[in-house]
């Protein structure tokens, strides 16, 4: 009897154990990362979905590029974010990167036109690429030949990594509750 509940006990434990590896397995694949980038004024370009950067000749890039940085020499902030074909954007003025999540885009107005505005440090774009995803774009720190930033991919909650249920983890607690209990008393014994 007190085999049977010790296995019953360290397979409650088991499963309990699967279960919270399984869901932090599912939490590790779907986080969506922040990433820093650079690119070269008018000559790389980006892939959000990839973050493969690519270069470009005489202002034309690779299909899969979905924006490059122009240089505006008339203002001091000379950066300038230029979707490429297929690509929208849309322009939050001083609205820090962190703040930005995926319940704004529906407050939002994409436009397949460039934005001619310096993107300084505080603005943050919205990329929505031509295959549908949603990117924010922030934290720009120009140089003289290029420009570093922060980019992420926006995604509904629905789509976050579950929480493990109260249940899954009573489980393994009381897997390790009758092991625990059982060795006492063999121990005791």
């Amino acid at each position: 009897m007190k085999k049977n509940l010790l296995i019953l006990a360290t397979a409650i434990f088991a499963i309990g154990l699967i279960t919270m590896a399984d869901t932090a397995f599912f939490s590790l694949a779907q986080a969506t990362p922040i990433v820093t980038a650079s690119l070269n004024f008018e000559e790389e370009g980006i892939d959000m979905e990839t973050g493969n950067i690519e270069f470009g000749f005489l202002g034309t890039f690779p299909e899969a590029v979905d924006f490059h940085f122009g240089y505006n020499s008339l203002t001091t902030i000379h950066a300038i974010l230029l979707q490429e074909p297929f690509t929208e954007i849309a322009f939050m003025d001083e609205v820090s990167f962190s703040s930005v999540t995926f319940d704004d885009i529906d407050t939002l107005s994409f436009t397949s036109f460039s934005i001619i505005e310096p993107f300084e440090n505080d603005d943050t774009m919205v990329v929505l690429t031509a295959l549908g995803n949603y990117f924010k774009v922030g934290n720009a720190m120009e140089n003289d030949y290029f420009v570093t930033f922060d980019y992420q991919q926006l995604v509904p909650e629905q789509q976050l990594p579950p929480v493990p249920e109260p249940a899954t983890i009573l489980l393994v607690g009381t897997g390790i509750a009758v092991i625990a209990g059982a060795r006492f008393r063999r121990n005791k014994k």
